[in-house]
């Protein structure tokens, strides 16, 4: 239905599958309920020879040096408490982000967690499928050139462009933001 649908679509039942990140599966879960069977598969492929690696990204933590060695170790505690396995196995089991602490896949409730909803366990599974190869593009106008991109291969599955015109305009649109990033940072 388009990346500005998606998820309701699914949760009411009117469209058949979404592309979602998994932060997003206990609230299709929730929404669901009993309703109909919620089933997760891995990304696909591009083709069969596609190992069907999975890079990951989102809901990532920093930390800025201000300079303020107080305000750093203050931070740094936040950071450890955030990725203990405690909170990981909350913050798992209550978005669906699979957790950073591989201590939290030893533990009970996880185990509990994929007895229940086995969902939870497919982006795990995919990621420990995935080889360094699938790490992703690395690039100084990354958001934007994902954007870009998911702009085009909508417009393509919508009939509204054909896939050659796709490429063309997503490489005209990233070289455009690579060449202003460029000018700015030389």
């Amino acid at each position: 239905v388009g990346k500005q649908g998606g998820v309701p679509e699914f949760n009411s039942g009117t469209s058949a599958m979404t592309f979602a990140s998994t932060a997003s599966l206990a609230q299709i879960l929730s929404e669901v309920g009993d309703r109909f069977e919620v089933g997760t598969a891995y990304f696909p492929g591009v083709d069969a020879s596609d190992n069907h690696g999975v890079s990951i990204g989102g809901a990532s933590l920093y930390a800025l040096d201000s300079g303020d060695k107080e305000k750093m170790e203050g931070t740094w505690d936040f950071i450890k408490f955030l990725v203990n396995v405690d909170s990981q196995t909350y913050w798992n089991a209550n978005t669906g982000y699979f957790p950073v602490n591989k201590g939290v896949l030893d533990t009970d409730k996880f185990k509990e967690l994929i007895k229940e909803s086995p969902q939870f366990e497919t982006a795990i599974d995919q990621l420990h499928d995935s080889t360094p190869d699938d790490q992703g593009a690395l690039s100084t106008v990354f958001q934007e050139s994902r954007q870009v991109m998911e702009k085009y291969i909508e417009e393509m599955l919508n009939g509204n462009v054909s896939p050659e015109d796709a490429s063309k305009n997503m490489a005209k649109e990233m070289d455009d933001a690579l060449e202003s990033y460029n000018k700015v940072n030389k």
